[in-house]
């Protein structure tokens, strides 16, 4: 069997290509019919059965079949049989245009990146499918430029993208594409004072609030006050600092003909109001008409305002409170155009007017009072009393009762608490008023308590007192006496002393004799930290009895170590970002109160040293990086954290946190060997492998997105490079007018977006035979 190879233009007549050409013997024995046997897929191609000419029958589209594997065969009449396969190589043309991947692309780079690829494709081959990326707006060539083979912009704006393949004719995509590119700040600027020295005078006599310098400083306290201060003044942003020097002197206004025409202005303004109100127009003597003047105010405290020419003294808006502070004290300034220019002062007192924003409060409530059966009616139990924080009539404050049991009135003007009617010790021995205290302004504000009042018999037992305010800590030993309660019984028996709450029990116990009371189960003050308890005396004879009741508090003892809110912490964190990025923050808690809840973190330091690379603030429990990371040295950091208590013995606690470190395209790739030298036979087929070329790149999750393209070189379509192996082909069988040698530049790209490095090189290879092709490697 022979083999025969075509190629073909498409879109083209496939023709002269004969049988006759590929049987030269059979034309002149006898008569030969020429059939297709196999390949002829979808009946694109006819042969004609006398002449063994070969033609299409179909549209020929490089894109959907490159080639054709066709079986023909040659018969006579005689029975004489032969068999040929003929290759029908489909040649490509340029008839499609590139495509934008994406119609718009976002980016987002940092300062002094490169920002971002644009992709687009193109289905035909060769010189066909080498595109040509433009910027088209004019003004955005002044800011960014594109890499016309690759698409990529180096350096917030938008513009329009255009591409272009390199075939004959010139195709373009069919439209643009829109690229929008936000550039992110990095922290690569310090702070920087607008000068490394200021100068400033504060006006005789100083006053609280007074603006010196636009840093700002203000004057805070003016008792003792020096003529000469030298300030040294820090800015830090977390990475970068710097410092100045201010220097503040103290001057007496020497007196002019520049005048305020009054030394003191009064004005008001309602407290809690947000709009801008104008307050004064402050108005000068002893200046010429229409003299330009400068004024200010020096202590504006942030709620006040001036114009700079007419005088007119306003408050900004930032709303009052009258409660806080109900008069401010403002100093204007005034200056004019002489050299050097006068100066006047003034003083501007701004009095707050109250508003009805605040509720009523008792002072005197709760409370428990102890009255006899025996009292009269009209009696006072009670005095409650109630204030405002408000004035004049929105302090105005009238007292009420929710439920007087038909027994008791309250004066709503005094506040005292009186009996209405005789009391029946044998119905009820004890009632809890709830008192309303409610102001007469509009809105009005109210506010309730309680006050409780036991009915005592004659007869009944007396304690010495009718609240017993404890404090106990909650490592208090077991069985300890924590209160000795005693009462009185005026009928001489003896009194039986018990706790009346159901589960008193559970903690506490009273010696029903003594009236001892003691601990029995331990206290924890993380659990209850108060215990309410009600100790009822009874005579052992008439049973006749009084309460009274028992409050312990219990106070907390550093008896509970911090808890992290995890196990463990994991993180990760990409390599190269500044110093002082954060990392994770870290949280914990503790069950304690006060001082014994304040945490500290602390990094624990290891034999792997991150506490080098890694810093926790001691009060948040942020963690942030010391030194510039690198996924090359080192790829993961195990952290250990101490968080302690401020107990008076500290109580600790570690936890782990694992910082993996994520790779980042921040080195290029770089081919593995300088030169590459290869042969390759002149009767090579396509598809023949002529070399490999091999690339690597540090950045481990870049590896696989390593692209390879020839850029030039490649003029006649003989060879074909595999653009995720590297592996260069020989492409073009039919054409064998080969130069004796080729230069091929090969582009290697990474294409990891947002970011694209590209490394360009030289391929040489050599023929078996007369052919040689070159190959050379640059970075």
């Amino acid at each position: 069997m022979w083999t025969h190879v075509v190629s073909h233009q498409q879109y083209t007549p496939l023709s002269h290509c004969t049988m006759k050409d590929l049987f030269p013997n059979t034309a002149c024995i006898t008569a030969v019919h020429y059939g297709i046997e196999s390949g002829n897929s979808n009946d694109i191609f006819h042969i004609n059965s006398y002449s063994g000419l070969i033609s299409t029958r179909k549209h020929i589209d490089f894109e959907s079949c490159s080639s054709y594997k066709l079986k023909v065969t040659a018969s006579t009449n005689a029975g004489a049989v032969s068999k040929i396969i003929v290759y029908i190589y489909v040649i490509d043309e340029n008839d499609n245009a590139p495509v934008f991947v994406k119609k718009e692309y976002l980016g987002q780079i940092r300062e002094n990146n490169t920002p971002l690829v644009i992709q687009a494709t193109d289905v035909d081959r060769d010189a066909n499918s080498q595109l040509y990326f433009e910027i088209l707006e004019e003004e955005a060539l002044r800011i960014f430029k594109i890499d016309q083979s690759m698409g990529t912009i180096s350096l917030i704006s938008m513009f329009t993208v255009h591409v272009k393949d390199s075939g004959e004719p010139l195709l373009y995509a069919p439209k643009p594409a829109k690229v929008v590119i936000q550039i992110l700040d990095v922290n690569d600027c310090p702070p920087q004072f607008s000068s490394p020295v200021y100068k400033a005078s504060i006006i005789v006599p100083p006053v609280t609030k007074a603006e010196v310098v636009q840093v700002i400083i203000s004057v805070d306290n003016v008792t003792d006050f020096k003529q000469f201060y030298q300030l040294v003044v820090r800015v830090s942003d977390g990475l970068y600092k710097d410092s100045a020097i201010i220097k503040i002197a103290l001057i007496n206004l020497t007196e002019t003909d520049l005048k305020f025409e009054q030394h003191v202005y009064t004005a008001s303004v309602s407290e809690n109001n947000k709009a801008p109100k104008i307050l004064a127009a402050l108005k000068v003597s002893g200046c010429y008409l229409n003299e330009p003047l400068v004024y200010t105010i020096i202590n504006p405290m942030g709620r006040f305002g001036i114009s700079k020419t007419s005088g007119i003294f306003e408050s900004i808006g930032v709303p009052f409170d009258r409660e806080i502070q109900d008069l401010y004290e403002i100093i204007v300034k005034v200056e004019d155009s002489h050299t050097p220019p006068r100066t006047a002062t003034t003083l501007v007192k701004v009095y707050i007017d109250d508003v009805n924003d605040n509720a009523p409060y008792f002072l005197n409530l709760p409370f428990s009072v102890v009255i006899s059966d025996d009292i009269e009616p009209g009696d006072v139990l009670y005095q409650v009393t109630a204030i405002d924080k408000d004035l004049y009539e929105n302090a105005l404050i009238v007292y009420s009762l929710e439920d007087n049991f038909e027994l008791f009135r309250i004066d709503p003007k005094v506040g005292d608490v009186s009996l209405q009617r005789p009391l029946d010790f044998e119905a009820l021995n004890k009632y809890v008023l709830t008192i309303v205290a409610t102001d007469e302004s509009e809105p009005s504000y109210f506010t309730a308590s309680q006050l409780t009042i036991q009915i005592r018999n004659r007869t009944n037992p007396i304690f010495q007192t009718l609240l017993y305010p404890l404090k106990v800590p909650e490592n208090v030993p077991l069985f300890a006496t924590i209160l000795h309660v005693q009462a009185r019984n005026p009928e001489g028996y003896r009194l039986i002393y018990n706790l009346q709450e159901e589960n008193a029990s559970k903690h506490f116990h009273i010696d029903f004799k003594t009236g001892v009371l003691s601990v029995t189960n331990p206290l924890d003050y993380e659990s209850q930290s108060m215990h309410v308890l009600t100790v009822r005396a009874t005579d052992s004879v008439t049973g006749a009895y009084s309460e009274a009741t028992i409050e312990v508090e219990v106070e907390d003892v550093n008896d509970n170590a911090p808890i992290f809110s995890k196990l463990a912490y994991s993180t990760n964190i990409a390599e190269g970002l500044p110093i002082g990025t954060s990392v994770l923050q870290i949280f914990a808690s503790d069950k304690d109160s006060g001082r014994n809840k304040e945490l500290i973190f602390q990094l624990v330091r290891t034999e792997g040293n991150e506490t080098n690379f890694f810093e926790i603030d001691k009060q948040s429990g942020l963690i942030t990086t010391k030194e510039i990371l690198d996924y090359e040295d080192t790829t993961h950091f195990d952290l250990k954290v101490q968080v302690s208590d401020n107990g008076t013995s500290p109580l600790t606690s570690e936890r782990f946190v694992f910082v993996n470190v994520t790779d980042v395209n921040d080195n290029p790739p770089d081919f593995i060997n300088p030169q590459y030298d290869t042969t390759l036979d002149e009767m090579a087929k396509c598809g023949h492998i002529v070399v490999k070329i091999q690339a690597s790149d540090k950045d481990a999750n870049d590896v696989n997105n390593l692209k390879y393209k020839i850029l030039s070189g490649n003029e006649g379509r003989y060879f074909n490079i595999n653009e995720s192996s590297g592996i260069i082909a020989f492409s073009n069988v039919c054409k064998r007018n080969l130069d004796p040698y080729y230069n091929l530049t090969v582009l290697l790209s990474r294409m990891m977006l947002p970011v694209l490095t590209i490394t360009n090189a030289s391929v040489c290879v050599q023929c078996a035979q007369k052919y040689y092709i070159l190959i050379f490697f640059g970075m």
